[in-house]
């Protein structure tokens, strides 16, 4: 069992940095996504069987979709202006 906390605690980590160094938010927000599973992977083998469901549940199924819903609906991108004077 330890040696699959060693391989899931740096992939959590990596994914988690990515989210935050996404440029692009639907990549951010799948990013975010890959975290709760490797939470819910890491919970499994830990034991603690509901929460892992629940994490897979709630935070998956419910706000990481919303997100990319409200991410792929208002269609944000970043518009470099060129100021002349």
């Amino acid at each position: 069992m330890s040696i699959y906390l060693i391989i899931f605690f740096p992939l959590i980590i990596i994914s988690s940095l990515f989210v935050i160094i996404s440029n692009n938010s639907v990549t951010s927000v799948l990013y975010l996504i890959s975290v709760f599973i490797l939470t819910s992977i890491i919970l499994l083998l830990l034991g603690a069987e509901l929460l892992s469901i629940l994490i897979i549940i709630i935070y998956i199924g419910a706000i990481s979709i919303l997100f990319l819903f409200v991410i792929m609906l208002l269609n944000l991108r970043i518009v470099k202006s060129i100021i002349v004077y």
